[in-house]
């Protein structure tokens, strides 16, 4: 199969509505302020529910942190829904060695007595509140 490699297509909400309401039986004439104010709603939950649900995959950015002896917790970008995967790299004679670092729960990091116990990292947990931390 064979793709254009374009991406032009981005019909406008107000587009986007109006077919899906002709979908249901409704004619553009038909449609009033309630309408449109009940699909704009809906399309925002829509997609409030579809940035929760995981990965965004029309935008996977790699992030490098460096990271500092220390410091146990770093601030992420408030635009980050989720970390796919997070890896420690080292260099070793002259060449990188890379080490997984796993997700925890929320749970699971609080059930940690001492957070601030230093080590090498191998998992991380990402508090996604307004001015989200790793």
């Amino acid at each position: 199969m064979t793709t254009s490699n374009t991406y032009n297509f981005n019909p406008s909400l107000g587009e986007l509505t109006l077919y899906a309401f002709n979908l249901a039986g409704v004619r553009n004439t038909a449609i009033a302020q309630e309408h449109m104010e009940s699909a704009r709603m809906a399309t925002n939950l829509m997609l409030s529910r579809w940035a929760n649900q995981g990965v965004n995959l029309w935008k996977v950015e790699l992030v490098t942190v460096n990271l500092v002896t220390g410091t146990s917790t770093y601030s992420v970008d408030p635009n980050v829904v989720m970390v796919l995967d997070a890896y420690v790299t080292t260099p070793n004679s002259g060449a990188n060695i890379d080490r997984i670092i796993l997700p925890v729960s929320r749970t699971e990091y609080a059930s940690y007595p001492n957070k601030q116990q230093q080590g090498f990292p191998t998992i991380y947990w990402l508090d996604r509140l307004m001015d989200p931390q790793l």
